[in-house]
C-alpha cells in the first residue's frame, strides 16, 4: 500500500506513537518520529524500544532498514516537509486519574513554528473535551496565515493487539470544525478500509470518553453480578456466555466477572466525565459508582485470600502470576496485581511474583515483593498461587510438577482463565471469582 512517499511526522514515542509510526511506515509513508526526550530516541536508535507490543520490534527494525522510518529529537528536522503531523502522546495521568497535558502542550508549542504551511495536524492523544479548539488557537497564533488545520481522531488501539487494530480499525472518528480540515483528513484516512464518522471536534473528544466509560461500566456490572453469583451459588461465567448471545449485547461485550479494570485509561475517562459534570452542573453519579465498584473488586481479591487462610496471612508465602494489567503488554501502569500485592503485604504475606514481560522500571515504590523470571521457582514453598494476568504461557505450565514444591496446593484464579476441572483433579483447591463457589462451599 504505497502512499506516494509522502512525509508524515509522528510526535510522542510511547505505545501509541511507536505503533502509529511503524504502521504508517509499513503503509509506504516516509515517517519521522519525534520525541523531545533524547534518552528515548537514543534507546530506540540502539534497537531497544521502551515498551513491549507483539510484532512491534520487528516492524520498527524492518522499516528503519527500509529507510521509511527515522527518529528525531529536533523538531525542525522532524517536521521539515511533513504534510501530515500526528500528535500521538500517551497522555500522562496523575495518581488521581486526572489527565496531565503539560508535556503534550509544551511539545505542540515547541513544534508549531516548524509546521509546514497547509499541514494537517491529527490529534490521536487522549484529551478532554474542548482541547482541540484550544490547540488550534495556539497554532494559529504561532503560524498566522499558514492555513494549518487540526482534527481530533481519538486512538482506539488496545495494548497487545495494537498493530492489528491500527491496520484494521473497527472505525475511525474524525472530528473537524471546518470543511477544509475535513477534506484533508478524509484524503489521509481513505487508506483505511473501515467506516468513518465525520463529527465536530468536541463530539470526537466526547466519543473517546464515552467508549471507555461504557467499557468500564460493563466491567463493573459484570463484577457486581459475579459477586452476587458467589453469594447465591450461580455461575457468572455461564451467565456471561448467555448475555453475549443476545444481539443487543454482543459477542465481544466485556461481561465476564473477575478483576476490575486497570491501566489508568478507563479511570481517566470516568474522571473526565466527572470533571465535565462539575463544570457544567450536570450530576454524574454513574461514574462515581463505577469507580467505587472497581475499587471494591481489588479489595475483594485480597479479602478472598485472607478469608481462605482464616484471617491469618502473616508470613504466608504467596506466588502471584502476572503483574501487567493485561497480556500482550509490558506496562505496569495502574496494575491491579500491584494493588492487590500491596494489600496482601499489609496483611503480612510474603510475595514472589512472576510475569513474562513486565517492565519493572515502571514500578514506583518500595519493592514489597520478590520478582522471579521462572514461574516454577516463583511457586516454590508457596501456600497459594494467585493468577492475575491471563498470559497464554500460564496454560502451558506443568501444575502437577509445581504442586510437589508448594507448601499448600491452592490457586485463586482472578481471571477465571485456567482449566479448573483439571486442576481440581490434580489435587488443587481451585477458586474463581463470580462462579458461585463461596455459596456452595457454605451449603
Amino acid at each position: 500500500m504505497l502512499m506516494d512517499n509522502k512525509k508524515v511526522c509522528v510526535i510522542g514515542l510511547w505505545h501509541l506513537g511507536l505503533v502509529s509510526a511503524a504502521g504508517l511506515a509499513d503503509m509506504g509513508y516516509r515517517v519521522s518520529a519525534l520525541d523531545s526526550r533524547p534518552g528515548i530516541i537514543n534507546e530506540i536508535q540502539q534497537g531497544r524500544l521502551p515498551i513491549f507490543e507483539p510484532g512491534l520490534d520487528d516492524l520498527v527494525e524492518k522499516q528503519r532498514h527500509a529507510g521509511n522510518l527515522f527518529f528525531e529529537a529536533d523538531p525542525a528536522v522532524a517536521l521539515a516537509g511533513a504534510e501530515i503531523v500526528l500528535i500521538a502522546y500517551d497522555t500522562p495521568v496523575d495518581d488521581n486519574d486526572q489527565v496531565d497535558l503539560t508535556i503534550v502542550e509544551k511539545t505542540i508549542s515547541a513544534a508549531a513554528p516548524y509546521l509546514a504551511a497547509h499541514a494537517l495536524v491529527i490529534i490521536n492523544s487522549q484529551i478532554p473535551v474542548g482541547t482541540t479548539e484550544k490547540w488550534q488557537t495556539v497554532i494559529e497564533n504561532k503560524r498566522p496565515g499558514a492555513e494549518i488545520d487540526l482534527v481530533c481522531s481519538p486512538e482506539n488501539i488496545r495494548l497487545g493487539q495494537a498493530l492489528e487494530l491500527f491496520r484494521k480499525p473497527d472505525m475511525i472518528v474524525i472530528g473537524s470544525d471546518s470543511e477544509r480540515a475535513r477534506d484533508k483528513a478524509e484524503k489521509f484516512f481513505s487508506a483505511f478500509a473501515c467506516e468513518k464518522f465525520h463529527v465536530s471536534c468536541r463530539t470526537a473528544e466526547m466519543t473517546k470518553h464515552a467508549l471507555n466509560v461504557f467499557f468500564a461500566t460493563s466491567i463493573s456490572f459484570a463484577n457486581e453480578l459475579g459477586n452476587l453469583c458467589d453469594a447465591v451459588g450461580a455461575d457468572g461465567m455461564q451467565i456471561a456466555k448467555i448475555l453475549k448471545q443476545d444481539s443487543r449485547i454482543g459477542k465481544k461485550a466485556q461481561v465476564r466477572p473477575g478483576l476490575g479494570f486497570a491501566g489508568a485509561t478507563l479511570a481517566r475517562d470516568l474522571r473526565a466525565l466527572q470533571s465535565l459534570g462539575k463544570k457544567t452542573g450536570v450530576p454524574t453519579p454513574l461514574a462515581e459508582t463505577v469507580l467505587e465498584i472497581n475499587h471494591r473488586q481489588t479489595d475483594r481479591v485480597a479479602h478472598m485470600v485472607e478469608n481462605y487462610f482464616e484471617g491469618n496471612l502473616r508470613d504466608k508465602n504467596l506466588a502471584v502470576y502476572g503483574l501487567t494489567y493485561k497480556p500482550g503488554t509490558s506496562t505496569l501502569r495502574r496494575s491491579a496485581a500491584i494493588e492487590i500485592i500491596r494489600e496482601l503485604h499489609k496483611r503480612g504475606a510474603k510475595i514472589t511474583a512472576h510475569d513474562p514481560k513486565a517492565d519493572l522500571s515502571e514500578y514506583d515504590g518500595d519493592r514489597i515483593f520478590e520478582f522471579c523470571r521462572d514461574p516454577y521457582r516463583a511457586a516454590e514453598n508457596s501456600s497459594a498461587i494467585l493468577l492475575m494476568t491471563e498470559w497464554p504461557e500460564y496454560r502451558e505450565i506443568d501444575f502437577e510438577r509445581i504442586k510437589k514444591t508448594m507448601a499448600h496446593p491452592m490457586i485463586l484464579d482472578a481471571k477465571n482463565f485456567l482449566d479448573g476441572d483439571k486442576l481440581r483433579a490434580a489435587g488443587y483447591t481451585y477458586l474463581e471469582i463470580g462462579r458461585g463457589q463461596l455459596a456452595r462451599a457454605k451449603s
